[in-house]
């Protein structure tokens, strides 16, 4: 967690100093900020990028100088009247690879502090083409015959448009269920329970993101026959 005081707030930041996000979707900058005194009616929430020499502008409520690569693609999630200052940037570039930025949220213009040092209550955004793989857990004990549940889970950052998981054939029982975890991270899981047969050696899951990259997983079921025995397909019975 960043910590980072303002001229007349201090400001709670509350994620690492990378976050990392896929390109393609979106992501979210968890932040959060409380005055040292009353907070000011008209508190705004602005966001930069980093720069010794200027102040690139980010987000801005109403939306103008913006700089191109970011114009139309950030927007505030929470209020500030609330002491929320988390951004939220979709779709995520690769030109945002590298990227450092930060919130502003004193009364007076970020331009007027040349001597302020933002650089340490910056984070760095880590863009990826590449889409993390998802786990794979087994409830139960896999026999032929009998129902077992396979759980799929995929990390991301992006809770308004989160990975599709998809594994075998669709059941009725089928469940997904999204959990907030920390810095900025959310989990996807899909629960997916059916009747193991006999020629089931194992199941995959494929993730499809709101970027259209695909990853897939897969696990070894190891299913037991009904006499106790592991399963062998037909062409491998002596």
């Amino acid at each position: 967690m960043h910590i980072y005081d303002q001229i007349s707030c201090k400001l709670n930041l509350l994620f690492l100093p990378i976050i990392k996000g896929l390109r393609g979707s979106c992501l979210i900058i968890p932040c959060s900020f409380e005055f040292k005194s009353t907070m000011p009616s008209n508190t705004m929430v602005k966001w930069y990028e980093y720069s010794s020499t200027t102040f690139p502008l980010v987000y801005a409520q109403d939306g103008q100088n913006v700089i191109g690569k970011f114009w139309g693609k950030t927007e505030l999630n929470g209020s500030a009247s609330e002491g929320k200052c988390s951004l939220k940037i979709y779709p995520l570039l690769m030109e945002h690879n590298r990227e450092r930025l930060y919130p502003w949220m004193d009364q007076k213009p970020v331009e007027t502090f040349h001597s302020v040092n933002h650089r340490d209550s910056c984070v760095e955004l880590e863009v990826t083409e590449q889409a993390e793989k998802p786990k794979l857990s087994i409830t139960g004990v896999p026999r032929v015959g009998e129902q077992i549940t396979v759980s799929c889970s995929i990390y991301h950052t992006c809770p308004w448009s989160p990975p599709t998981l998809k594994m075998g054939a669709a059941q009725q029982t089928d469940r997904t269920e999204h959990v907030p975890k920390q810095d900025g991270f959310w989990e996807t899981t899909k629960h997916h329970t059916f009747k193991i047969k006999e020629d089931d050696q194992s199941i995959t899951c494929k993730a499809t993101f709101s970027g259209e990259q695909t990853s897939e997983a897969k696990i070894d079921l190891n299913a037991q026959c009904n006499n106790g025995n592991a399963c062998l397909p037909d062409n491998q019975h002596i």
